[in-house]
């Protein structure tokens, strides 16, 4: 088998092992020279004294001919699933190696057993079945063996064409075809539909909106919201209506797991349901509701799920938390306390996943930092705590400006830490098995824009009560000035900080390094377009002295819209384009 990599191949084959992710062990590497042509000679054997534990543990042994003529390679696991996963490190090393594997021998397992991504396709951007199927193999490839597709309103249940026409939803074929290749790349599809919160598009449905807690603007963490949001869960109708989706949702799924969602029902209690407040506690409305979902799905057999914010919101009141329920604890800051909340689920004997962020929502470029310290804590509190698994979560809020390169970057890292998170990721391997770079560069350099408005992040917005710079929480600078999330307080007046920022996003261009993929330098160009226009304009805004690059902003301003339809169309599908094409529209004229 031929290096993928010809120009490159000699400083691939002279380099250590690129895996990704990190082995826990590699012994005894020799660059001898063995057949790569030559196919392993595979063992269950569960008794195996070098094995480790785990169900997903393998041994992978590669040794020169002249040492082991008739097997130069040879693979003991478990498990099927070890055997899975030692052929695709064996995959990992033929890419590197070409023709010409080292001398080794491996012994691996994971960190954690469960190892998911979560991708959200209700926020505009529905994939294509010819993306989620390639994507989903790369996923498979890094030993990702957890799947989600976060859905509000794009499944395109029977009944309700008139909430989903539009969306280019997921059909119930597309689904059973998605599963069908899961099931053979041994990963676990998860049925997703939140029931209670985050259901406007539903809600705003003639024919639905009378379940709605309410229609009228209610708080939101101190930002003021327009309803509608969540079902009202004192209406005798709610129940009912979600019970008959999850029916038809669930047959599509082999698994038996099914994430209800019903995170941030903050509406609740503000509306329609205020009166239930005199006699019960918000945790207990929340949870009576939930808890008809948990017994509905548990009768059918499922396991069911749901994001812990409301019983994490009330940990005294944690023994009247729905049961059964895996609790998905979520935060997507550096200082986010999973270990105090893991600790805290742990202790009551309540079984929970970490739920982190790609942070690449609300960014553009990334919020490299952010991330790379909110998935540290994830991990650390998985293992110490023993969590259930690990589910890293992609979000699509504004309409899903961020190109799909950021995002893969970040579950490349997720996919390294959750299976050995005592090995530093190394950007060279993300290179090579995500992105097909021989130069090995493209990693590092998507570290460094992920951060080139750090420091605009970092004194955030000005808090008019403390009269402190506090940091900014959950978008990048240059997004939220182009697009304001409507939380209090002001960003950075100073102009010099943005054009800083625009300078740095200049220098990232003129350092790009050049990958044999077309579509990849499509979509870095254009995310340094859109990222270099918001940070002129912010600049702009806070002083005239840069009216100088106005040519520069109308140029960028004419060619960004006709990209970002473009790259789209390549890897999503027509439904919310026209949305997200707005949304872009409004942050690129409007000067807020």
């Amino acid at each position: 088998m031929a290096s993928y990599f010809s120009d490159s191949s000699d400083m691939l084959r002279s380099s250590p092992p690129l895996l990704l992710p990190a082995p826990q062990r590699i012994d005894a590497f020799n660059p001898a020279i063995t057949s790569s042509s030559t196919m392993p000679i595979e063992h269950i054997a569960p008794h195996h004294p070098d094995l480790p534990a785990s169900s997903q543990g393998y041994c992978l042994n590669i040794t020169p001919h002249k040492h082991h003529a008739s097997h130069p390679i040879t693979i003991f696991a478990k498990t099927s699933v070890g055997l899975t996963h030692a052929r695709r490190t064996l995959h990992q090393l033929r890419v590197q190696y070409g023709d010409a594997l080292p001398s080794l021998r491996i012994i691996d397992w994971p960190a954690l057993q469960n190892r998911g991504v979560m991708l959200d396709i209700s926020r505009t951007r529905v994939p294509t079945m010819q993306n989620l199927l390639s994507r989903t193999r790369l996923l498979a490839s890094l030993k990702i063996n957890h799947l989600q597709l976060y859905t509000e309103h794009t499944f395109a249940y029977r009944n309700w064409q008139s909430v989903w026409q539009g969306a280019s939803p997921i059909t119930h074929q597309q689904i059973r075809t998605l599963d069908q290749l899961c099931c053979q790349l041994n990963i676990e599809l998860v049925a997703n539909q939140n029931c209670f919160g985050h259901m406007s598009r539903w809600l705003t449905n003639p024919a639905l909106a009378p379940l709605a807690e309410t229609h009228n603007t209610f708080d939101f963490l101190g930002i003021t919201r327009q309803g509608p949001m969540s079902l009202c869960p004192t209406d005798p109708h709610s129940i009912p209506f979600v019970c008959a989706l999850l029916d038809e949702l669930l047959p599509c799924f082999s698994s038996n797991r099914i994430n209800l969602g019903c995170d941030e029902t903050l509406d609740v209690g503000q509306g329609r349901s205020a009166h239930a407040l005199q006699s019960q506690s918000p945790l207990s409305i929340w949870s009576t509701f939930v808890q008809q979902l948990v017994d509905h799905v548990v009768d059918s057999e499922h396991t069911p799920m749901a994001w812990a914010d409301m019983p994490l919101s009330h940990i005294d009141q944690l023994h009247h938390a729905p049961k059964p329920v895996e609790w998905m604890v979520w935060n997507y800051e550096a200082n986010a306390p999973f270990d105090n909340w893991c600790k805290t689920l742990h202790n009551a004997g309540l079984p929970f996943w970490v739920c982190p962020g790609t942070s690449a929502w609300r960014s553009i470029i990334g919020r490299t930092s952010v991330r790379q310290a909110n998935l540290n804590c994830a991990v650390s509190a998985a293992v110490t705590h023993n969590a259930q698994g690990l589910l890293m979560t992609n979000w699509g809020d504004c309409g899903h400006l961020q190109q799909q390169p950021i995002e893969d970057h970040a579950l490349a890292h997720t996919a390294a830490l959750s299976w050995n998170p005592d090995q530093a990721v190394d950007p060279s391997a993300i290179s090579l098995h995500v992105f097909n770079d021989p130069s090995l560069k493209i990693s590092t350099w998507l570290d460094k824009l992920g951060d080139a408005d750090a420091e605009l992040r970092s004194t955030g917005r000005f808090d008019p009560a403390s009269s402190n710079q506090l940091p900014l929480n959950n978008a990048g600078a240059i997004f939220e000035d182009a697009c304001p999330s409507g939380a209090a307080g002001q960003l950075q007046p100073d102009p010099q900080p943005w054009r800083d920022c625009y300078q740095q996003l200049s220098a990232l261009a003129d350092s790009m390094p050049a990958t044999p993929n077309p579509v990849l330098t499509d979509q870095l160009t254009h995310t340094l377009n859109l990222a270099k226009l918001l940070a002129l304009k912010a600049a702009r805004k806070r002083s005239l002295h840069f009216a100088s690059h106005n040519k520069t902003i109308r140029d960028l301003s004419r060619r960004i819209p006709h990209d970002h339809r473009r790259l789209w169309l390549m890897t999503s599908r027509f439904g919310s384009l026209p949305e997200s094409a707005a949304i872009l529209a409004r942050m690129i004229h409007d000067e807020n």
